[in-house]
């Protein structure tokens, strides 16, 4: 009895998983009809798509293109009612209404919609009464553009991004108005208006906004009012501020002369633009007075003068006593060459600073002076024959006996070394503690130049003004370092003309 119950409870789950397999195995799917919808341009009667889905939910979207004119609309499980704005337009337009499956084995309908386009179309259009507004640099007056539509079309008016902080913009019915600030620079602004229609068949227009630059008074100024430079000294640099104006700078002494001890050149570089003023060594022992004189194109700006004062010759309580060797001082160095380009004039000379110092001394460009310590020192002016640039920035001075000599600014020769009574001099030092205690004037002698291999051997034999001799020898290398970089040929177009001055200019 038990075997033939077994029996019966097996074929019954037997039955039973078959009869639920068959259930469950019904294939989930979907359609739509119908598949196309032609509407017409305007009062176009609704339309109903009917759904068919099997073993699935499903939800209803129009596309892109018939965003904004084709609305669908699930009214059942079953179907879906569109319907289309009126098409205003000549042009036909086409969109599509999607039916999505919850299921994703299934794949989604999509329904072609199609309105035709209006035989009376409206026509969309913006115009603008002008493309172009100029404004006063200040309290300029506001000016008002006309908006002409075409259409039922609304539109709003801003102004553009970077120039809204001076730009107002406020609208009215069909115009708006325009109205700009001060302008506080001395260069011309420009910014826009962009009017934007709501209709997006219809391209924004711009109004360009035009403000001329704030007219400045023409004026020359200097940042330093007077200049005093010592017996022997360096020369000086101002800056000169010229508003809407050119300048030229001179030189005159008390008496309207031109004072033959100051210099002054005007020097111009692609990023700077300075005046340099210089002073010959004075030799009396009185002080001596001129001025620069600064004056611009305009009529109506008052020239500037500058009050330039040099002290009197100290008496000479420095110098030497006998005569030394000045080997030590000359056994460390540092040179800077400025070099000549390939093609300037072969006769020039080529510029070079000598820093000289022994022991006890620190040098350091950091600081000025350089030097730092207790020892000796010594600045030399060199002007050699015609060295030029090279990629490697290697560099020699050339050989040949260097005869010092008092040099007339503007004319320096090659092959001398400038004396302390030239503007710019050469110089022995005596410091202690780090304070200059003994300043002794090279005023004659030679320096002899030999070539060694990578070496060069110096000969010295100066004198001071009191008839000492300075002698030394110095055997090694030059630690040399260029100044400046080449510039190109100005008659090719690609410079300022004539030669570059490595020193310091011209008068």
């Amino acid at each position: 009895m038990k075997k033939i119950f077994s029996i019966l409870l097996a074929a019954a789950a037997t039955l039973c998983t078959v009869a639920c397999t068959e259930n469950t195995s019904e294939e989930a799917s979907l359609s739509v009809n119908p598949t196309r919808i032609e509407f017409t341009a305007e009062n176009a009667a609704a339309t109903n798509v009917t759904v068919t889905a099997t073993g699935t939910g499903w939800s209803v979207s129009v596309t892109e293109t018939g965003s904004g004119w084709l609305t669908a609309e699930k009214i059942d499980d079953k179907t879906v009612t569109v319907t289309a704005a009126n098409n205003t337009t000549a042009e036909q337009r086409i969109g599509g209404v999607i039916i999505t499956p919850d299921n994703e084995d299934v794949g989604k309908k999509e329904i072609t919609v199609v309105q035709a386009g209006s035989e009376n179309p409206v026509v969309y259009d913006l115009q603008l009464s002008s493309s172009l507004l100029e404004f006063e640099p200040e309290s300029a007056e506001a000016q008002t553009v006309t908006v002409t539509v075409s259409g039922d079309m609304g539109w709003k008016a801003e102004a553009a991004e970077g120039c809204a902080e001076w730009v107002t913009v406020t609208a009215a019915a069909d115009s708006f108005t325009v109205k700009v600030g001060d302008n506080p620079d001395t260069k011309e602004r420009i910014g826009s208006v962009v009017v934007t229609p709501d209709n997006e068949s219809v391209e924004p227009k711009e109004v360009t906004i035009k403000q001329k630059p704030k007219v400045i008074p023409a004026s020359i100024s200097a940042d330093v009012t007077e200049l005093t430079f010592k017996a022997t000294d360096y020369p000086k640099f101002i800056t000169v501020t010229a508003v809407n104006c050119e300048y030229e700078i001179t030189t005159e002494d008390e008496n309207g002369e031109k004072p033959e001890w100051l210099h002054v050149t005007r020097q111009v570089g692609e990023l700077y633009e300075s005046i340099r003023i210089g002073v010959d060594n004075n030799t009396e022992k009185t002080e001596r007075k001129a001025f620069a004189v600064i004056t611009s194109d305009n009529d109506a700006v008052e020239a500037l003068r500058i009050p330039v004062t040099q002290e009197a010759a100290e008496d000479p309580s420095g110098g030497l006593d006998e005569n030394i060797d000045i080997t030590n001082t000359i056994s460390n160095n540092s040179v800077t060459i400025t070099p000549r380009n390939d093609w300037e004039d072969d006769n020039l000379y080529t510029y070079w600073e000598f820093k000289f110092w022994g022991d006890g001394i620190i040098y350091s460009t950091a600081t000025w002076p350089p030097y730092s310590g207790t020892g000796d020192c010594m600045d030399l002016i060199v002007y050699s024959t015609k060295v030029e640039f090279n990629d490697e920035m290697i560099y020699a001075l050339p050989e040949g006996t260097y005869t010092v000599t008092a040099q007339e600014y503007g004319l320096e020769q090659p092959l001398t070394i400038s004396s302390s009574a030239s503007t710019i001099g050469s110089y022995y030092y005596h410091y202690e503690s780090s304070v200059n205690t003994n300043t002794i004037s090279i005023v004659s002698g030679t320096m002899k130049v030999e070539h060694n291999g990578e070496n060069h051997v110096l000969t010295i034999k100066f004198k001071d003004d009191k008839g000492n001799e300075m002698t030394g020898t110095y055997t090694g290398k030059l630690n040399i370092v260029q100044a400046g970089v080449p510039r190109p040929n100005p008659g090719t177009g690609g410079g300022e003309e004539g030669p570059v001055d490595p020193g310091f200019g011209q008068e």
